[in-house]
C-alpha cells in the first residue's frame, strides 16, 4: 500500500513538473522602431515605444525621402550614423516649433533633436539656365 502511494505521489510530481514546465519556453525580446517624414519643418524622425529622435534633413535629403529607396537609405543612415553619434537635445512637448504631425507621433515620448550641421542649400541654379533661346 505505501509503494502505491509512492508511486502515486512520484507520478503526480513528474506531471505537475510536466505541465509547468513546458510551459515555460523563453520568449523572444522584440522592438519596434517607425519612422517619419514632417514635411512641415524637413525633420525625419526615429519613434521607438518610449523616444522619439527627429533630424533635419539636408535638400537633397528632402527630395530623396519622397522615393522607397530614400526612406530606407535615412533609415539606415539614422540608425548607423546619427543615432548614439550626435548630440541630442531635449525637446519639451509644450515647444512651440512642434508641428501637430510630431506632436501626435510623439505624444507619449521622450523628444529629442539630433544635432546635425544642417548648412542652408539655396536652390541650385538650373542647368537650362545657361542655355540661350
Amino acid at each position: 500500500m505505501a509503494s502505491s502511494l509512492a508511486v502515486l505521489a512520484l507520478l503526480s510530481t513528474c506531471f505537475t513538473c510536466l505541465v509547468f514546465c513546458a510551459n515555460t519556453h523563453p520568449r523572444p525580446i522584440q522592438g519596434g522602431m517607425s519612422f517619419y517624414y514632417d514635411p512641415a519643418k524637413h525633420h525625419f524622425i526615429a519613434a521607438t515605444s518610449s523616444t522619439c529622435f527627429m533630424v533635419s534633413l539636408t535638400r537633397i535629403e528632402q527630395d530623396h525621402v519622397h522615393t522607397t529607396q530614400g526612406v530606407e537609405d535615412l533609415e539606415l543612415m539614422m540608425m548607423r550614423q546619427w543615432l548614439g553619434k550626435l548630440n541630442e537635445v531635449k525637446v519639451y512637448h509644450d515647444d512651440i516649433n512642434l508641428t501637430e504631425n510630431i506632436k501626435r507621433w510623439c505624444a507619449t515620448k521622450d523628444i529629442y533633436l539630433l544635432e546635425r550641421n544642417v548648412t542652408a542649400a539655396a536652390t541650385p541654379v538650373s542647368p537650362l539656365a545657361s542655355i540661350g533661346p
